[in-house]
């Protein structure tokens, strides 16, 4: 028997010996009252037989009667003073063993995240330089040596990530207002470098019927939702995962996570759910594991009171269906549909993504159409329409760049975006700018995606005039691309990361002023505020990010100032840490050339767009 479960039967017994105890003293004194009552009417009544004498009789009998009634009173009350006395021993004694249960449980958390954070900053500069590396001139060799050690660097990452999430799933949790596309976002992009490093893709979807904020425990949903998928990125090859959300009942939220990975048999379905097992002993012995995520994510969402279930085909893939109670905390409704008149067509790989991408555009009020081959693009590309703009992925990029490079500096005939994996980036970077309307990152998020298609009508007519007035004065597509060149003040006490950081804004040809703490940004900045950007690194010596966006923020002249944290803390409570502390956004390490980049054009837009609000 475990120890836990020892002890629990260790101390009902007890109560149950007490309670047998109790019952025992209190049936000896009752039996004792009762025959010195029975002696005293005997008494009692042999003195009125003698003598005769009714007043000394009753004194007799009332007199033992109060006695007695006396001496049973006292025992009980201190029978019943011994109990309680047993019974708040038993409370303290049992609070006292709680409060050690939530320290250690606390100590634990914060243990987990101080070992991930002092993991991920060393990490940030290997994923980093890596990242570098495969810039410079390499052999093919070598230069697939960095890109699988960069690769593997992002999936033990994710492992990281992982783990401190489990961590703090551990801890004591409650109900919240959550977000559901957010967090459900959150996680397909977490998890979309270890599917990526299989060469499959992870996809997320919620439907419009879901209310926009869900009152429930949202770290317990979390850790299941990493259990489930990353299950389903571990048993599957080719094809991808997907999560599904939707309302079954107008109280009952369902979260379907399917795969296209190897499935199991009705047999094999039945038995998922205990402890440490796993489907059959082939699938352990060929993707590891414990065995117990499917069992952890149960009783996880039985404590929520909900339900899990699977569905699977043996070589087809599995579904998992989870289906919890919710308090609807924000009405459920649809959104304007913005995009109602605009035809999308979607030139992408069938999958998973190509899916939730034509129904997020579909609930925006788009209409689509799917190309499948190349020769259908080009046919469609050479015959514009002005409703019609074009979603492509990377697996059309032959296409795309012989169409890219007959646009020469005119304005483009369509509307082109390029949809690619992170990690794509920097070997497509001829697709991030000019003919082509924007790339769109995939996992693609909801708010992004329209966020990016509704700007763009509001540049068009801008573009429109500057391409054409350079369209005499450049041959290239490629020269029309605009450099800007920043003043950058970076606060890293890390010198490998202030390293990185450096070089990679550097490479890019801004100005670049290092300190390695909180005070020295201070001094520096009280001198000069002609500074674009701060990037702030939040655990410093002296003064903190945290602490250094304060003061910032605290005077007037640099108000303003966009500030950015670069931070191996990675969590949701981090990024509204720095928010509260006054900073603009946050960047988690490790990051490469382009997230850093695109996430310094995103704060100092936001600054300008608020400075001139």
């Amino acid at each position: 028997m475990p120890p836990i479960a020892n002890h629990h039967h260790r101390r009902q017994n007890a109560r149950q010996r007490d309670e047998l105890a109790f019952w025992a003293k209190l049936s000896l004194v009752v039996l004792a009252i009762t025959v010195a009552t029975a002696f005293l009417v005997v008494a009692a009544a042999g003195v009125m037989a003698q003598h005769h004498n009714y007043i000394l009789s009753s004194i007799i009998l009332v007199a033992g009667t109060a006695s007695l009634l006396i001496c049973m009173f006292v025992v009980l009350q201190r029978q019943h003073e011994q109990r309680l006395h047993r019974i708040f021993t038993a409370m303290a004694a049992s609070e006292t063993a709680r409060a050690q249960a939530e320290a250690a449980a606390r100590e634990k958390s914060r243990l987990l995240a101080t070992m991930s954070h002092e993991i991920r900053t060393p990490l940030n500069g290997v994923i980093g330089m890596l990242g570098l590396l495969a810039e410079t001139p390499l052999s093919l060799e070598q230069k697939n040596y960095a890109d699988t050690a960069h690769s593997s660097g992002r999936i033990l990452l994710s492992i990281i990530d992982e783990i401190l999430d489990t961590a703090k799933s551990q801890s004591q949790t409650k109900q919240t207002h959550t977000e559901v596309v957010t967090l459900v976002e959150g996680i397909t992009e977490l998890l979309a470098t270890r599917a990526h490093a299989k060469g499959i893709e992870v996809s997320a979807y919620v439907d419009n019927g879901v209310p926009n904020h869900i009152t429930l425990d949202d770290v317990r949903l979390r850790q299941v939702l990493f259990n489930l998928v990353g299950n389903a990125i571990k048993f599957t090859q080719k094809g991808g995962v997907a999560i599904e959300i939707g309302m079954k009942t107008p109280t009952t939220l369902q979260i379907v996570v399917r795969d296209s990975g190897i499935g199991m048999s009705a047999e094999e379905s039945l038995k998922i759910f205990a402890p440490f097992v796993q489907a059959n002993e082939q699938t352990a012995k060929r993707f590891g594991g414990t065995g117990l995520g499917l069992s952890i994510s149960r009783k996880l969402i039985e404590s929520m009171q909900g339900s899990i279930s699977v569905e699977s085909q043996l070589h087809v893939g599995t579904a998992f269906v989870v289906t919890l109670p919710i308090a609807q905390t924000a009405p459920s409704h649809l959104p304007e549909r913005p995009l109602t008149n605009r035809h999308y067509v979607l030139a992408m790989t069938p999958g998973f993504a190509r899916d939730h991408l034509q129904k997020s555009l579909i609930d925006f009020g788009a209409q689509t159409t799917i190309v499948e081959n190349r020769k259908s693009l080009v046919a469609l590309l050479r015959a514009p329409n002005p409703s019609q703009q074009f979603i492509c992925d990377v697996s059309f990029s032959s296409t795309l760049t012989a169409w890219a490079k007959k646009q020469h500096s005119t304005l483009p005939a369509a509307v082109v975006w390029v949809m690619m994996k992170a990690e794509q980036r920097k070997h497509n970077l001829n697709f991030l700018s000019a003919p082509f309307a924007g790339y769109l990152l995939n996992p693609v998020r909801k708010s992004t995606l329209l966020n990016q298609l509704s700007a763009f009508d509001v540049r068009a007519l801008k573009q429109t005039s500057q391409l054409l007035s350079r369209s005499r004065k450049s041959n290239s597509w490629k020269n029309a691309k605009p450099k800007l060149a920043w003043r950058i003040l970076l606060a890293e006490d890390n010198a490998i990361n202030a390293l990185l950081a450096r070089t990679i804004l550097e490479k890019l040809g801004h100005s670049v002023i290092t300190v390695s703490d909180g005070r020295a940004a201070l001094q520096i900045l009280q001198k000069d505020q002609s500074f674009d950007v701060v990037l702030l690194d939040m655990e410093m010596p002296n003064l903190n990010g945290l602490e250094t966006a304060r003061a910032i923020r605290g005077n007037p002249k640099l108000k303003h100032l966009p500030l950015l944290a670069l931070t191996a803390n990675a969590h949701h409570e981090d990024l509204q840490a720095c928010l509260d502390s006054g900073m603009n956004d946050h960047l988690a390490k490790p990051f490469d050339r382009l997230d850093l980049h695109d996430k310094i054009i995103s704060v100092i837009k936001k600054t300008k767009a608020a400075k001139a609000a």
